[in-house]
């Protein structure tokens, strides 16, 4: 038993575990509060401004983080999957927030649940 303790307060004195803890709060509060913004913003507006904030906290992270070498990676051959990526990056959020404006609150939370059980 005194194991399992021992091993239970690791686990809890991770940062990793919190993260995750926290991670997965913002996760569940997505579609609510997306929901009770989409009633003001129309969702092209509130995607902008999440992706808005998601460079933000990127560069905050960018100057506050720990830095490392930086590899320099041959990108030259893979800017056509760059250019995909980037294309269905802009799509994907705004037809979520269009899904998450016209369908009720309970079924895109469940739907977007299930990219935990879909490959």
């Amino acid at each position: 038993i005194d194991v399992m303790k021992n091993s239970i307060r690791k686990l809890f004195n991770q940062n990793g575990f919190w993260l995750a803890i926290l991670s997965a709060l913002f996760f569940s509060l997505n579609v609510p509060v997306s929901k009770l913004l989409l009633q003001t913003i129309s969702p092209y507006w509130l995607a902008s401004l999440l992706y808005f904030g998601a460079g933000l906290g990127m560069l905050l992270f960018r100057f506050i983080g720990k830095r490392e070498q930086k590899s320099k990676a041959k990108i030259r051959n893979q800017i056509q999957w760059f250019a995909l990526m980037i294309s269905l990056d802009i799509v994907a959020p705004i037809l979520f927030l269009i899904g998450v404006n016209t369908t009720d609150g309970v079924v895109v939370g469940l739907l977007s649940n299930t990219e935990l059980i879909l490959p």
